[in-house]
């Protein structure tokens, strides 16, 4: 049985449809990060997962109980539920401690708790500071250890590495391993933008756009078989181009190419960036014309630098891993190697 679910949960603020029709359930011990664009409805689900709001249409369970549906909405300290808000709603007059101790006390929770929890965040010598004398990863590490303190089945987790640097990210980062490898049946779900930490954190990633989950699996199968246009769109995957087959084939720039999709369908080719590969000007082996544009340093990976050229071929505009060095304005011929992917949504 899984510990969270949401059958056909629909939400909307007036005429403004927040969430439509989503169905997840998240395991003991998974850690799942709802991605995609703002305003997708990434912190509506996680509010009403809290019991902060309460959906329109469907059901949520968490554990055995029905916590919310057209007849029911549990409290939200009756949830299991600890939930860290992007804005952190740290009380501005009350100590480190204190915050955490009162947390745990209103949730009828050994105060040993919160001296534990402190420590675990690396806030031991700041335990009887206020939140303004703390820095900005300081604070959300008091708002993990606060919502922590309850001893949730479930911690929510809204946008947990917004407006941190690098370093601070990687910090909060570490301390969320070191509490999922202590406390491994607690399913943890985020709302994120961070793209690259989410797939390193977590168990599975559910993109929502437009109030739908596009999809929802491990990173790996998302970027192997991607549910749709948005998702692919999304993670930056390549170049989308129109197209209707027409006996497993479709017409693009670069020429015919082959796909596994019925005739007459109407959908979007993907061909990946690392598929693109530079030809001889003027090979009329199934190339396309296009212009360099400009060259994006991406910093150094494995040790080597790397860098992206973006692209111009007719009116689209895409980034390539090139080899080599090519200048801007620079006409380049590329060709597909490979076989490319039919998405039909």
């Amino acid at each position: 049985m899984a510990l969270v679910a949401l059958e056909a949960v629909t939400k909307s603020y007036g005429e403004t449809p927040a969430l439509r029709d989503v169905t997840l359930r998240i395991e003991d011990g998974e850690v799942v990060t709802l991605l995609g664009p703002s305003g997708g409805g990434k912190t509506t689900l996680l509010r009403i997962m809290a019991g902060l709001e309460k959906p329109d249409f469907g059901t949520v369970t968490i554990g055995s109980e029905v916590v919310s549906d057209n007849r029911t909405l549990v409290h939200p300290r009756k949830r299991g539920v600890g939930m860290v808000f992007q804005d952190l709603g740290l009380w501005p007059h009350v100590t480190v401690e204190a915050s955490v101790r009162l947390t745990a006390e209103a949730n009828k929770v050994d105060v040993k708790i919160a001296g534990e929890l402190i420590e675990m965040v690396g806030l031991g010598d700041k335990a009887m500071r206020y939140p303004h004398q703390l820095s900005g990863g300081e604070q959300q590490r008091l708002a993990l250890a606060r919502a922590l303190a309850g001893e949730p089945e479930v911690l929510l987790l809204d946008e947990p590495l917004a407006n941190l640097d690098a370093p601070l990210r990687e910090d909060i980062l570490a301390i969320l391993s070191e509490l999922h490898r202590r406390r491994p049946g607690m399913a943890i779900v985020a709302a994120s933008h961070q793209q690259e930490e989410a797939i390193e954190f977590s168990s599975r990633l559910a993109i929502l756009a437009d109030g739908r989950i596009e999809q929802c699996a491990p990173a790996e199968d998302i970027f192997k078989e991607p549910a749709s246009r948005l998702v692919a769109a999304f993670f930056r995957m390549g170049l989308l181009i129109p197209a209707t087959p027409n006996c497993g084939r479709v017409k693009t720039p670069f020429g015919d190419l082959e796909v596994d999709a019925d005739s007459g369908a109407q959908g979007w080719v993907l061909v990946r960036s690392e598929q693109l590969e530079p030809v001889p000007e003027g090979s009329q082996d199934n190339a396309a014309s296009g212009i360099v544009q400009e060259k994006i340093f991406r910093g150094n990976v494995a040790g080597q630098p790397e860098s992206l050229y973006r692209v111009k071929i007719g009116d689209i505009i895409t980034r390539v891993p090139l080899s080599g060095e090519f200048q801007k304005g620079a006409g380049i011929s590329l060709r597909v190697n490979g076989p490319v992917k039919f998405l039909e949504k």
